[in-house]
């Protein structure tokens, strides 16, 4: 008699159970895939914000010449112009080994013949000599330093300061009180500084005006003198120059005031003019309106990159058709095309001063007409991007703009960024739910085929049994 096979082999329960959960988990799948979507999302607002910052920081510094605005931004044109990339000026020397210069080109324009007769000096008082620095001087009394400029006598106990190094200590230690708008308060010694030098055959303590020019010089009087010996080894000097013929004198060899808007550092002494030609600095405000339109462009690229089809990848960017994007793309368009009227320019549009707009939005930049432009009326041109507290211009619109899109708080991308997260958050905590709930089912159905497993297992032991005995009776018979 023939056996009965019941069954073949067990059940592979693992590769059942996880065949059955990845059906399980399609919801969870899609909506991972939702999560993912949305990130990418979040991530294309981070970079085009990033985008805008920059823009907002170019703009901020052609303004006020930094990357941050002021908090009280100024109102007049005057004031605008001061801080802006339109005061730069450039001033040229003949021979810097005489002069340099730095200028404000809001203020001065024009070429001006300098000659340096004299350097301003400092005066400069050294003791004899002294055996030590540091030992017993041996002198007694008091000794009295007064500085120029007003401040108060510096008077000197030598019992107390018994050596050089002591003495020099007292000096430049020196405090006294002033008293102003009824308030008393200690001021330190910046007038007169003292320090200690080794000629070679002894020390010798060294008295030195820390400002240059006559009025500044110190006097010792006749005690101290008589105490430390020595004398001036410096006299204080003014420094003298001609600007175009015009004697000028000056405490310091920086000199602010003798040409509006232009500090002349003086150099050496020179019997030869030097040529000194101070203009607008076209090329530093050319550079800065170059900068703020390729950050510009860099944006509204971004944006036509979200919009634009691309047919090798069949999809558009993630942020493709994004209402708040579009509306950004508008508001920026609208502040850099707008015609400005302003009665301090003769430039109403943007196109008057070489920057054309193209199809997609960007703009261009003909730096020789924008350069001619700045040639022939600077201030117009800086009029047409400033403006004043009566007149809205194309910087401090497209400002203002950038800080109500780039505020940290509450901007359009921050909403919109928020409302991203938040729609992320409850998405994972719906898939941590959905986990939880798929980790019970994967339990039950492990249990489930275990247990049929094992009842195929025993219907096998069976099956055998039944066989084993089956094979008994027939031998019996035979």
């Amino acid at each position: 008699m023939s056996s009965v096979d019941v069954i073949a082999s067990q059940i592979d329960v693992a590769s059942i159970v996880s065949n059955l959960m990845l059906i399980e988990r399609q919801p969870v799948t899609l909506l991972e895939s939702r999560v993912t979507s949305l990130q990418s999302k979040v991530s294309a607002y981070q970079s085009f914000n990033t985008r805008l910052s920059s823009l907002a920081d170019k703009v901020n510094t052609m303004l006020y010449g930094s990357t941050t605005a002021p908090t009280v931004k100024p109102s007049s044109f005057a004031d605008r112009l001061a801080q802006s990339v339109f005061a730069k000026g450039s001033a040229t020397s003949s021979n810097e080994d005489v002069l340099t210069a730095v200028a404000d080109g809001s203020k001065a324009s024009g070429s001006y013949a300098i000659t340096v007769s004299s350097l301003a000096k400092a005066q400069s008082y050294a003791s004899a000599q002294f055996s030590s620095a540091t030992e017993n001087h041996g002198l007694t009394g008091t000794i009295s330093i007064t500085p120029g400029g007003g401040a108060p006598a510096m008077t000197i106990d030598l019992s107390q300061a018994t050596s050089l190094k002591d003495l020099q200590t007292a000096i430049n230690d020196y405090e006294y009180t002033v008293t102003e708008n009824g308030e008393t308060k200690t001021v330190k010694n910046d007038s007169v500084k003292a320090s200690i030098i080794n000629d070679g055959s002894g020390y010798r303590l060294l008295l030195t005006s820390t400002k240059t020019g006559t009025a500044n010089s110190f006097t010792l009087d006749a005690a101290g003198q008589a105490a430390l010996g020595g004398g001036v080894t410096q006299a204080a000097a003014d420094a003298q120059l001609t600007v175009n013929g015009v004697a000028i004198t000056s405490d310091s060899n920086t000199v602010k005031d003798a040409i509006d808007g232009v500090t002349i550092n003086l150099k050496k002494v020179s019997s030869d003019p030097v040529a000194l030609d101070v203009a607008v600095n076209t090329d530093s405000i050319v550079s800065a309106i170059k900068d703020m339109i390729t950050a510009y462009n860099s944006a509204n690229s971004y944006i036509n990159t979200q919009f634009t089809y691309n047919s090798s990848t069949e999809s558009s960017g993630v942020l493709a058709g994004d209402a708040t994007l579009r509306s950004i793309q508008s508001k920026l368009q609208s502040q850099v095309t707008q015609s400005v009227s302003n009665p301090l320019s003769p430039y109403r549009t943007a196109g008057q001063l070489g920057i054309s707009f193209n199809k997609d939005g960007s703009m261009t930049l003909d730096e020789d007409k924008l350069k001619e432009a700045l040639s022939n009326d600077s201030k117009g041109v800086a009029a047409f991007f400033l403006g004043d507290e009566n007149h809205k211009s194309m910087l401090t619109s497209l400002g203002e703009t950038l800080s109500g899109l780039t505020d940290s708080l509450q901007n359009p991308i921050k909403s919109a960024m928020d409302g991203l997260n938040k729609n992320i958050k409850s998405i994972q905590d719906s898939i941590e739910t959905y986990e939880a709930r798929l980790e019970l089912k994967e339990e039950q159905l492990t249990a489930q085929f275990n247990a049929a497993d094992l009842a195929l297992r025993l219907m096998k032991v069976n099956q055998s049994s039944l066989t084993s005995a089956l094979a008994s009776l027939t031998s019996s018979s035979n």
